[in-house]
């Protein structure tokens, strides 16, 4: 029960603290925690959870760790492509609550009051190191990407059609990244030298962009996150974000919000930016 490197949160308040199970498995072994409230996310995953893999390195052989315990989320192709990075197979992965021989937990606070709590750079280098070699720079040609939200019912780009158009006429391509691995995401970030997309899970790939890539983050109305922006600075890109105009919303979260771009206001950025 030693809490090592936590500062922001007592150990007491997290769930893997206090919750109580009804059921667990009893397992022979070692089992490592390796979750947090929201591991299914893309953008969690890759900036927050997985790179709890680095303390684990640090005072542990991983090859000795049995198991690996991920909760009970949705297990997805991510989840298994970026553990097999690291010579962790699909049977040492665990979700049913458990218990056994030995326990160790790394737990990511993502609570900072006052502020939304962006990857740590120390996280940032080990996601982005893991899959260096699929992200390596190539000869290609650079690229102008912009990423639509695809398939989503909350969180739409209204006039999406207008933006595309807009930005299609300064040599952007419209990209999606639904069904795609990391390997392929990494590979299309990493040739990009300007990267458009309103704020959602897909902008977790520049953990792979180049330096000196242009980025424009899209936000609804009312709503800022500085996530991407840490992201971008670690990269040494060249950030810009826009707010969309106030609309009529069906939430109340600004988080959940629907974005209307302001089609003259994005044009004017794309200039400022020399795109």
């Amino acid at each position: 029960m030693n809490l090592i490197g936590g500062y922001r949160k007592n150990f007491e308040d997290f769930p893997i603290y206090y919750r109580t199970f009804s059921k667990v498995v009893q397992l022979k072994g070692t089992v490592a925690y390796l979750s947090d409230p929201t591991p299914s996310n893309y953008y969690h995953w890759m900036c927050a959870t997985l790179p709890l893999i680095r303390f684990y390195e640090k005072f542990f052989n991983i090859k000795e760790i049995d198991f690996f315990y991920i909760g009970q989320c949705n297990l997805c192709d991510f989840h298994l492509e970026s553990l097999a990075k690291l010579h962790i197979s699909g049977d040492r992965i665990v979700q049913a609550d458990c218990t056994a021989e030995k326990m160790i937990a790394a737990i990511s606070s993502r609570f900072l009051p006052r502020f939304n709590d962006p990857i740590s750079e120390e996280a940032y280098l080990f996601t982005r190191n893991l899959f260096q070699d699929d992200s390596a720079l190539s000869s290609h040609r650079r690229k102008r990407i912009y990423v639509t939200r695809g398939n989503v019912t909350r969180r739409k780009l209204i006039n999406e059609s207008e933006v595309i158009n807009l930005l299609t006429s300064y040599g952007f391509e419209t990209i999606q990244m639904d069904n795609k691995t990391i390997k392929e995401q990494a590979e299309i970030f990493s040739q990009a030298e300007a990267v458009v997309a309103l704020h959602g899970a897909a902008l977790s790939n520049l953990l792979f962009v180049p330096s000196g890539v242009k980025v424009l983050e899209l936000f609804p109305h009312g709503y800022v996150n500085n996530c991407y922006y840490a992201m971008a600075g670690y990269a040494k890109a060249d950030y810009y974000y826009l707010q969309g105009d106030k609309i009529s919303q069906s939430y109340t979260d600004p988080h959940y919000f629907d974005t209307y771009i302001n089609i003259p206001k994005l044009k004017a950025i794309c200039q400022k930016a020399t795109l």
